[in-house]
């Protein structure tokens, strides 16, 4: 009965700790379509801050740095917009 109890809280703590793992792996995903779904209502500036965080965990994804150009310029950030 014991082994039961501590199986049970083995895989509870494990299904909890790879839970966070992947939140955390993924934000980058998370926060590029949430910043694609401001971009696509037009709202530009609410968009950038989510581009901008992807970029900060993947800065070499193209998707990201194209919308970040597209969110700065049509916030009439062009400055920004030029160095992507």
């Amino acid at each position: 009965m014991l082994k039961l109890i501590a199986v049970i809280v083995v895989l509870i703590f494990s299904s909890i700790a790879t839970t966070a793992v992947y939140n955390k792996t993924q934000q980058a995903d998370i926060n590029y379509y949430r910043g694609k779904a401001y971009l696509e209502r037009g709202e530009f500036r609410k968009a950038t801050p989510y581009f901008e965080k992807v970029l900060a965990v993947d800065p070499f994804r193209k998707e990201a740095i194209g919308n970040l150009a597209y969110s700065y310029q049509w916030s009439n950030r062009h400055k920004e917009a030029i160095a992507y």
